[in-house]
This record gives structure tokens, sequence and C-alpha cells, in this order.
């Protein structure tokens, strides 16, 4: 069977590039052989220049900055795990439909408007260029709470068309079942469906960075200096005193220490920091997967003068794993609850998720 998937894509976001590392290699296990397709107006961010493919001979003979360095693990990243189809047009259509047995939308927040409408790429997400009996939900996202009201009859017109409807979080089940009276299968992210072992094995340690001396890992989507709450500022800073932990943050260009890493970097960080804080549904997936001490923050995303909840996946995520502990909160912190590691029943319930998501899958994609 041939799959193409359709996601976002670039070359700026960790927890993207995972996902769809993530959705191909557990559709590799399905035996689906998968391509993501990528349509023309982002295919600039993938070919490598003339001096990256240099500096992949010879790393002396290029000088980089740190955020042409990240540019390139990124662009290495997807040459080296991720199979791709370029397609030349900005909206696929039935040339593109003829070339695969089936179409796989997601994981990442392919269903948000916010993200990819000015780009044309709605009716890609949704799908809509496939018929019925080719569309398939790998645990795509809506990350909001509410669907401004120019986009719900898209919403109707092309969730209706999907044999099966899964998504991330709850709040996206809820808004999809408000909108077209659909009940969504809630099934957890694909970076959850591959084991420890296999992202361990794409880890690579980041260039240049110190790992002898103890860190605290900050990777934040949102600003991290006004989202933190100010009892864990305190906290932190008390264990920053006591521990010798020091501050690494992703995501930060003045925070030079992990400012080139790219999604293998990533991984190696997560794996070796000694705390990891987060407004990130991605951040607190590899702090669990790698069975690390962690604390999340809400996320908000400011749009004019409307504030939007944006941890509707993150809490999905911790409450169906019996982490309500981990839940962001503006108060109570304690060096107990931050630095719990005992996941052992979280890692049950686990299971018994991609069991689930597994089935569905299958069905989806008509495997016996």
């Amino acid at each position: 069977m041939r799959a193409g998937i359709v996601t976002i894509n670039g070359l700026y976001n960790y927890g993207n590039r995972l996902q769809n590392y993530a959705v191909t290699a557990y559709l590799k296990k399905l035996n689906v052989d998968a391509k993501t397709l990528i349509s023309q107006p982002m295919s600039f961010r993938w070919a490598m220049t003339e001096e990256e493919l240099q500096y992949s001979k010879d790393k002396s003979s290029v000088s980089f900055t740190p955020a042409q360095l990240k540019r390139y693990n990124f662009k290495l990243f997807n040459e080296d795990y991720i199979p791709y189809d370029l397609i030349k047009k900005r909206k696929f259509d039935k040339e593109v439909e003829k070339k695969y047995d089936k179409f796989v939308t997601g994981s990442d927040q392919v269903f948000n408007p916010l993200f990819r409408s000015s780009l044309g790429q709605m009716d890609n997400n949704f799908l809509m260029f496939s018929p019925p009996e080719k569309k398939v939900p790998f645990a795509p996202s809506i990350g909001m709470d509410s669907i401004p009201g120019k986009w719900t009859e898209l919403f109707y017109h092309a969730l209706t068309t999907f044999p099966m409807i899964s998504v991330r979080e709850q709040s996206g089940a809820n808004l999809i079942e408000k909108i077209t009276g659909r009940r969504a299968k809630v099934v957890i992210d694909p970076t959850l469906m591959i084991d420890r072992l296999s992202w361990e094995t794409i880890a690579k340690p980041l260039d240049g960075f110190d790992y002898s001396k103890p860190y605290i890992l900050y990777y934040f989507l949102g600003d991290k200096d006004v989202e933190m709450p100010i009892d864990l500022k305190a906290l932190l800073n008390s264990e920053k005193s006591k521990k010798g932990y020091r501050d690494v943050v992703l995501n930060d260009p003045l925070d030079e220490s992990a400012a080139s890493a790219g999604p293998s970097e990533f991984l190696d960080l997560f794996m070796n920091a000694s705390l990891i804080v987060t407004d990130s549904f991605h951040g607190a997936v590899f702090s669990l997967i790698f069975e690390k001490p962690f604390v999340t923050v809400k996320r908000i995303l400011r749009q004019g003068n409307e504030n939007i909840d944006m941890s509707g996946r993150l809490n999905t995520l911790l409450t169906s794993l019996g982490l309500e502990d981990k839940l962001p909160k503006d108060e109570g912190f304690t060096t107990e609850s931050i630095f719990a590691t005992n996941y052992n029943e979280c890692y049950g319930k686990l299971r018994l998720l991609q069991n689930e998501h597994e089935a569905f899958l299958k069905k989806a994609l008509g495997i016996k």
C-alpha cells in the first residue's frame, strides 16, 4: 500500500518534524510505504544549499551562525528520516490523488485554520482532493477551543466526508461533534506510538554542548518570561542555587548553547536534562518517553485582543495518562511534584491507548 502524508512542514518546529517522522515510521511498521507530500511553495525549505552540501562533506570549510546551523540540522533530519514527494503545485488535485492508495492527514495542528489558511493549505489538510475511501486521519489536532465562524462551513463540509475521524485532544472532539454531529475518536499522538529505543537511535549529541554540567531545559513555544508563574520561577531559582543547575533554553536566539539544535539534537538534550519546563505538548511527550522529571505551563496564543488557550492537547494527554498532578497551574508547585518520575501506572495506560490507536489505524487503512 502506498500512502501520501499531508502535514505541516518546514524547518522551525521540533514537534512537527518529530511527529512527521513518527507517522512515517509507524506506517512503515504496518507495511505501508508512506511519503510526505510537499507543495511547491514550501519546497525551498527542504533543498540543501551549496554551502550546506559543502559543510556536510567538510565541516571545517564553512562557517555557520547557530541559526544557520540549526537550519542545516533540520534539513539533515528531513533528508535522513522523512521520505517525501515534491508536488509542484500549491493545491493537490486528481493528478496527485491517482498516485496513492491512501492519504493520511496529521499529526500536528493540521485542522487549525490559524496556522495554514494564509497559504491556502486547509483544503489539502482536509484531503479535499481525495475521495472519502482514501482519507485516513492520524491524530490530527485543531489546537483551539473554538472555531472562528467563517471556518464553520468548511469544517462541516470537510469532516463529514471522512469515513472515520480521530483527533488528538478532547476539546477538538467536542468541536467536531458541535459542528458536524459526529463523534471523533480521541487518540494519542504518533510520537507516543514509537518506543523509547527507536527515539534514542535517532538522537544525536549537540556539537559543542557541555553535557558535564547539569541543566534545566526550557522548551517554550510561547513567551517563557510571560507564561512562567511567579511561584514556579521562585522554586526553580531555589533549586538552581542548591543543586548548581544551569538554564538551557531551546528556541531562544539569546541562548547560544542550544541555538543550533535540530530534531535529533533536541532528543539528546531531553535525554540528558535534569528537569524539563515546557508549555509544549511535545515537550511533555518526550519528557515522558525518556522518563524525565518535568513541569508544564499554560500556553496562551494572543490574537488581537483575544487570548486563546492552546493547552487542550496537553491537558488531554496528561489526564488520559493519569498525570493530573502535571497539569499546567498557576501556583502550588513543590520540589517533590516537579521532580517526580514514577510513571509506571502512566506507561500501563499508555500501552492500552497505543493498542486502541493501532486498531483504529488498521481499520481506517483497511488492514486486517
